[in-house]
């Protein structure tokens, strides 16, 4: 019976259904400081380190396996700033100070946190910057982002899920200068709203119909990573898209508005493509109709206008 217990025990402590890390990324004028704190239990699973007779895994195992960990985790995290262009990960240490010297018991391992810290040199002033993590290797895995300007709080805590992406807007002219209340975070959130022109979030789909005597307009803004959920991009740049391969994904697009019938009085109507552009953080680019350019996949949306005309007439 009492072997039987004993397995029980060992196989719920190495139960691990979610990887769950945290991350604070506290941007300064002309620098940026990255932490993330994973717990012992990460360590024990990638790296499926053996506790002693007391039950616990030793301080060595756990330090050895942080410095193994410290690749993949790097090989994995992905910042980028405003242009696109990687944001490099200069490594500062790890603090251990949570983890004992005489180890970890087994029934803590998810309880004991060790934080590494990095320096990223992101320019003076940046005004985008953008985060993401592949961390689900062997298990699905979470990050919650904490988000500092200056050291100060910039918005609610994101928790971004393996391979989702997530942009930060910094605003320099009004930059939070002490600890912000619901209110505050909300109204600095309708002033982001009204800059973006009404977009809210860089990773959602948006949809507009416009209606006129003569046309129903459809205005839609897509993420390039939705795409490639929907039909696969090819690509020479696994990173990039040039402004030839936007060109081959914009008619991939309006393929697939035009297998979505739109009818008006009763009449199914073709669309007219009116133009498809490719535009990345800034949403004034696709206001303003800027050339083509080579863009980032991660950062990167698709603006398109289709018109469906009314040939008699809406009203």
């Amino acid at each position: 019976m009492s072997l039987m217990s004993l397995v029980v025990f060992n196989a719920s402590v190495y139960a691990h259904p979610v990887s769950l890390t945290d991350a604070v990324l506290d941007i300064r004028e002309d620098a940026t400081r990255f932490k993330l704190s994973i717990t012992a239990e990460d360590l024990v699973l990638y790296y499926e380190l053996e506790a002693n007779k007391e039950f616990r895994v030793s301080h060595a195992l756990i330090q050895e396996a942080s410095k193994k960990h410290r690749e993949f985790l790097e090989r994995r995290l992905q910042l980028l700033n405003q242009k696109g262009g990687s944001l490099e990960l200069a490594y500062r240490g790890i603090d251990l100070s949570g983890i004992p010297s005489e180890g970890v018991l087994q029934t803590e391992l998810k309880s004991r946190w060790l934080t590494y810290q990095w320096s990223i040199s992101t320019g003076v002033k940046p005004e985008f910057i953008t985060l993401s993590q592949k961390f689900g290797e062997l298990q699905p895995a979470t990050m919650d982002c904490m988000f500092l300007q200056n050291g100060f709080l910039l918005e609610k805590t994101k928790q971004l899920s393996s391979g989702q992406v997530y942009t930060v807007q910094l605003d320099w002219v009004n930059p939070p200068t002490s600890r912000p209340d619901l209110a505050a975070l909300k109204a600095a959130k309708q002033r982001q709203l009204r800059d973006r022109l009404g977009i809210a979030s860089y990773s959602s789909l948006y949809s507009f119909l416009y209606l006129s005597r003569r046309e129903v307009r459809h205005e839609i803004l897509i993420p390039v990573l939705t795409l490639q959920e929907w039909f696969g991009i090819e690509r020479e740049d696994p990173d990039f898209l040039s402004v030839k391969e936007q060109e081959v994904v914009a008619d991939q697009v309006f393929d697939v508005i035009l297998g979505n019938q739109m009818q008006i009085n009763g009449k199914q109507i073709k669309p007219d493509l009116v133009r498809a552009n490719f535009f990345g953080l800034d949403i004034r680019d696709f206001a303003l109709n800027k050339p083509p350019r080579r863009i980032n996949i991660y950062q990167a949306r698709i603006g398109v206008i289709v018109s469906y005309p009314a040939r008699e007439g809406l009203l």
